[in-house]
């Protein structure tokens, strides 16, 4: 009998906010020792679109920090590759500019028969044919990931009344100001992969084996999604990169950079400071610092001790300047 151990892959089609169709591209490696018959004999093609975390799963704060995906694969033979029979299968997918977060399932009971091995840099499905013999089939898994590394929790800002009922600004001491934790991405970036499967098969009557292997890079999150829905304010610039953000220093535990939750909250706060160029709110006092820019990818979060390192106090030039941006957004 000749045993044909095949290895193709599936291309992965991001998307990010609702369904979008792609032609999938499957490739084969054209080396000797895969049968010209069989390269162009099965297609797997895959689509990744937007799947809602269960709250147990990232309650709270967790939910800025990841994204999760629901990954549909499909395996196409057809010709001399249809019926061959399967000895072992395995799919595998790893990311590249982000990480899996420990936890992937199933997204139907009909893979009770396949296990799945997840870590941070890779995840697994075996068998991934459920047949003993090559034929169309569907698979899809649902997946938790982080683009970037670890999140990092950073204080988000929250403001009372900043006016009184006739649209007059209050007094800085009047303000009431709270920040609470919030965890989020780190990086601004696209994240890829590379999902590949791997095939083992038997063709009758030869017994002479033969390797094929096939792989793709697909977008598994686009920038757009890998950005925290929050928001700072910073120093308008006329062209390039704003070179100073607005912070807070607590009298106890320094300076943090201002977030806020929705661009309303952040362009009202800026509203107030260009009106009553308030150099303290409450106990806190208003200033800038320079984020310091990665040189790598984009990220969301300055520099580690960039905000303690380079803050200063505010100046009535700084609060005129102030324009709301998004994180990850220069």
């Amino acid at each position: 009998m000749r045993s044909f151990p095949l290895v193709f892959s599936a291309s992965v089609i991001a998307v990010m906010a609702g369904c979008h169709s792609m032609n999938a591209q499957t490739v084969v490696d054209s080396a000797p020792s895969c049968p010209a018959e069989f390269q162009d004999q099965v297609r797997i093609a895959a689509s990744a679109i937007p799947w809602t975390i269960p709250a147990d799963l990232a309650p709270g704060q967790g939910l800025n920090s990841v994204l999760g995906r629901r990954i549909s694969v499909s395996l196409s033979p057809k010709g001399a590759a249809y019926g061959m029979q399967i000895a072992s299968s395995e799919l595998a997918i790893s990311p590249f500019g982000g990480t899996f977060r420990g936890w992937a399932q199933f997204s139907s009971s009909t893979r009770q028969d396949s296990g799945i091995d997840v870590s941070p840099g890779r995840l697994r499905i075996t068998p991934f044919v459920r047949t003993r013999k090559l034929q169309p089939q569907t698979l899809s898994v649902d997946v938790i990931l982080t683009p970037g590394a670890e999140p990092l929790d950073e204080m988000v800002m929250s403001a009372g009344a900043l006016w009184d009922p006739r649209s007059h600004p209050l007094a800085p001491e009047r303000i009431v100001l709270s920040l609470e934790p919030l965890r989020h991405y780190t990086v601004y970036d696209q994240v890829d992969g590379i999902v590949s499967s791997t095939f083992v098969a038997a063709k009758f009557p030869s017994s002479t084996t033969a390797t094929c292997t096939a792989e793709t890079r697909v977008a598994l999150v686009d920038r757009a999604s890998a950005t925290p829905p929050l928001w700072d304010l910073r120093k308008s610039a006329l062209a390039g990169r704003s070179e100073w953000w607005l912070a807070l220093s607590d009298p106890l535990t320094g300076p943090h950079r201002v977030i806020f939750k929705n661009p309303a909250e952040a362009d009202g706060f800026a509203s107030w400071l260009h009106q009553t160029h308030a150099l303290r709110v409450g106990r806190y006092q208003v200033g800038v610092f320079r984020p310091g820019y990665s040189s790598e990818a984009r990220r969301t979060v300055p520099q580690p001790h960039s905000v303690a390192d380079t803050f200063r106090a505010a100046a009535a030039e700084d609060l005129d300047a102030l324009v709301v941006g998004r994180l990850g957004e220069s």
